[in-house]
């Protein structure tokens, strides 16, 4: 019977090794195979179970059969002392051996059973520990499909930012039948669109620490930007951001000094901010709020 419960007890461990080394299933798969290995674990604990009370039941009809014979031996002494003295002594000798060998014996039955309680309480820890790994998984799957859940929604959102900068820049754009005969004086509105004819892309270099909306630019006129012009001004990090319009207040060969427009919300420029002439279809989105009106 020993060797029945060391049986179960090396395939509970088996059991247990494998459920570790499975690979990485999607939630539903891990939750299914979850309840199947928790299943099988309480299977074969019934079964140790069950090998266990067929076992003590055994020792305990042994244990009996033991001492009705050892009852019986001892009456027939007590009979038999009853005889000459001599007789009387060498049974009352060996009647005291037999007892010291019944408690001996029922000292080792005492310890077979402890051990045999002990290997079940071993068992149920096993139990315990394979369940609170399996709620460990579980927690780092719900975190898992909640973090891709929140990715999702930044996606999401990004995409109907730049749906709206993709409709902003269509109506921002100047069309040829509403620009002005060359005959005529141009009179240029101070918060009128007025980009770089060539494409530039560029970063901001350095922040006034007095005046944080103007800042300095790593495009020049040797990039095509000239005072007066307009540049556009996001970050991507650590989200995106459209953060306005510039005006280019001087220029140099490769830098220039440029300084925020007025826009609905206040921003706080920093180094690195991306400068470009136009926003593109690949830029940031930019809010509604916060994009500067074309006149």
């Amino acid at each position: 019977m020993h060797k029945i419960i060391a049986a179960g007890l090396v395939m509970l461990l088996a059991s247990f090794g494998l459920s570790r080394t499975e690979a990485f299933f999607p939630a539903q798969d891990e939750k299914k195979s979850a309840e199947a290995e928790r299943d099988e674990l309480k299977r074969k604990l019934a079964e140790l179970e069950k090998a266990h009370q067929t076992q003590m039941m055994e020792m305990h009809k042994a244990r009996k059969a033991e001492h009705e014979q050892i009852a019986r031996a001892i009456g027939e002494l007590k009979q038999a002392l009853q005889g000459s003295q001599n007789e009387k002594n060498a049974l009352a000798a060996r009647l005291l051996k037999m007892e010291a060998a019944m408690k001996i014996l029922m000292l080792e039955k005492e310890a077979d059973l402890e051990k045999v309680k002990l290997k079940a309480d071993l068992a149920e820890l096993q139990l315990e520990q394979v369940k609170m790994e399996m709620g460990r998984v579980a927690e780092e799957v719900k975190g898992l499909f909640g973090a891709l859940k929140k990715r999702e929604g930044m996606i999401g959102e990004l995409e109907g930012e730049i749906k709206k900068l993709r409709e902003m820049k269509i109506r921002t754009q100047i069309k040829p039948d509403q620009q002005k005969p060359a005959n005529l004086p141009i009179v240029r509105d101070p918060n009128a669109f007025n980009p770089p004819v060539t494409s530039v892309k560029g970063n901001v270099i350095g922040v006034n620490p007095k005046d944080n909306s103007i800042v300095q630019i790593s495009l020049g006129t040797d990039h095509g930007v000239q005072p007066g012009h307009t540049l556009e001004v996001y970050r991507i990090k650590p989200k995106a951001q459209y953060l306005g319009t510039l005006r280019v207040v001087d220029s140099s060969p490769h830098q220039c000094v440029a300084k925020l427009m007025k826009i609905a919300q206040p921003v706080v420029l920093q180094v690195g901010d991306i400068v470009v002439n136009q926003i593109s279809d690949d830029a940031p989105a930019a809010s509604d709020a916060a994009k500067p009106k074309s006149p």
